[in-house]
């Protein structure tokens, strides 16, 4: 085996403690990390050692399905990820490994693909529909819609999926998502090795635990809420406490229930939510796009609300929202750690060593696409399925721990860029210059539009 290329290091560096050279080697990385990660592959390739025998990125497909799905087993999210991300989580589906991992994921599967239904899609239409009719006073004006997104994708995950409300103190509940969602993103800055640990007494960490016992009070009122109902109801939470592991029976405790429920109010929003911001950037940015995506909406929809069957009739609507996640992927990278020596690409890679892989770098790579920078929704047109191999594009991850609202985000997205066309058009405000920001999502800050009536 080979070893993989990558950056040179000073030999003095070689003598210091592995935290402080992987300090120094990251400061690219911190300044500009998209740019750090692409420059990396097009200088060294689809394997680079960016810390030699510590930090390899992978960038080709098939490196990318070993690690998520051929030999997955040998890959973990590791103790360095983990750790930051445990006080938050505790051992949800996010942080959980090995066999505890595996129960989750076969308790929470069934339950959630029970809730992919018609009558959840009729919530959808229903919630965004009355944001809709704000939208037509409120929207005239240049202005971001992160916030309202917030709270129209949080609506329809409380009340549609878990079958409550905001419970009796509204905005503390969402500015307690909203804090936790920022200290995340500082948190998962994984080439840092200064982050003050969460039990730190920092302005910032004060903030985080004021925001977790929120949370914490608000999940466990609603837990012992539901195990007190005499019939199970059909949201998510109840069949959550109804299931039962096939070769154990056992149950979710109340600790296991408060991590899924944190798991999903971080998850279970955001992403749909940067979903449509990449998109209502881009169908403003490509008018012949924007009236192909406004034909098809109004001749399957005829100015009506759209049904659970009319979504498999949005084909170009949902290869609109594939194709923003191709450029713009929320989720923008994925971290594992080596559990023993393995081989990638010919190269070896120790065991110990964190892998990172980046589906924006990938999604962008003239090697696996064609025109890569160019926003064609056409490549994901049945007839040009395959022209991109599987995992040149990963937007939810892959593998066993591929995400498992992947389904239910498309629908959401599909459901709300449809539902927004029908009324307006959207108008890009050229004032402002739209950046990437990193977060724990790749987030599109400073995007400001307004809201045309199209009726």
């Amino acid at each position: 085996m080979r070893t993989a290329p990558g950056p040179t290091v000073h030999p003095l560096l070689k003598v210091l403690p592995h935290k402080v050279v992987d300090a120094v080697l990251g400061r690219g990385f911190l300044r500009d990390p998209l740019g750090y990660l692409r420059d990396a592959v097009h200088q060294y390739g689809h394997i680079v050692a960016v810390s030699p025998g510590r930090v390899f990125l992978v960038n080709h497909p098939d490196y990318v399905q070993h690690v998520l799905q051929q030999n997955n087993q040998n890959y973990i999210k590791g103790p360095r990820m983990t750790n930051m991300l445990k006080p938050f989580f505790g051992q949800g589906l996010l942080t959980a490994e090995g066999p505890r991992w595996l129960r989750q994921r076969r308790l929470a599967q069934p339950a959630f693909a029970r809730r992919l239904s018609p009558e959840l899609h009729h919530f959808m239409v229903s919630t965004t529909s009355s944001w809709v009719e704000r939208w037509q006073t409120t929207a005239t004006e240049f202005r971001e819609f992160r916030e309202d997104l917030t709270e129209l994708t949080l609506d329809i995950l409380l009340k549609g999926v878990l079958g409550t409300d905001w419970g009796e103190n509204p905005q503390a509940l969402l500015k307690a998502v909203t804090e936790l969602e920022q200290a995340l993103s500082l948190v998962v800055s994984y080439v840092d090795p200064f982050h003050a640990p969460l039990w730190v007494p920092t302005p910032n960490n004060l903030r985080v635990k004021r925001a977790l016992r929120e949370a914490d009070h608000w999940m466990y009122r609603l837990i012992a809420a539901r195990r007190q109902n005499a019939r199970p109801g059909n949201d998510l939470l109840s069949l959550f406490i109804a299931a039962r592991d096939p070769d154990t029976g056992e149950s979710m405790d109340d600790r296991q229930l408060r991590d899924e429920l944190l798991t999903l109010l971080r998850t279970g929003h955001s992403t749909i939510r940067e979903c449509v911001l990449w998109s209502w950037y881009l169908l403003a940015s490509h008018p012949e796009v924007e009236r192909r995506f406004y034909d098809e909406v109004d001749t399957v929809l005829g100015g009506r609300p759209p049904t659970f069957e009319d979504l498999s009739r949005l084909t170009y609507t949902l290869q609109v929202i594939q194709e923003s996640m191709r450029l713009y992927p929320p989720a923008w990278v994925f971290v594992r750690a080596a559990i023993e020596d393995d081989e990638i690409g010919g190269c070896h890679v120790p065991a110990g060593a964190m892998v990172v892989m980046c589906p924006f770098v990938t999604h962008r790579h003239a090697d696996f696409w064609k025109e890569p920078e160019t926003f064609d929704p056409d490549r994901f047109s049945p007839e040009r399925s395959d022209e991109h191999e599987k995992f040149a594009y990963y937007p939810f991850g892959g593998g066993p721990r591929l995400c498992i609202g992947n389904n239910f985000a498309f629908m959401e997205a599909q459901t709300i860029l449809a539902m927004t066309a029908q009324r307006f058009r959207l108008e890009l405000d050229k004032g402002h210059q739209v950046r990437i920001a990193l977060y724990i999502s790749l987030m599109a800050h400073n995007l400001h539009l307004r809201m045309i009536a199209r009726r």
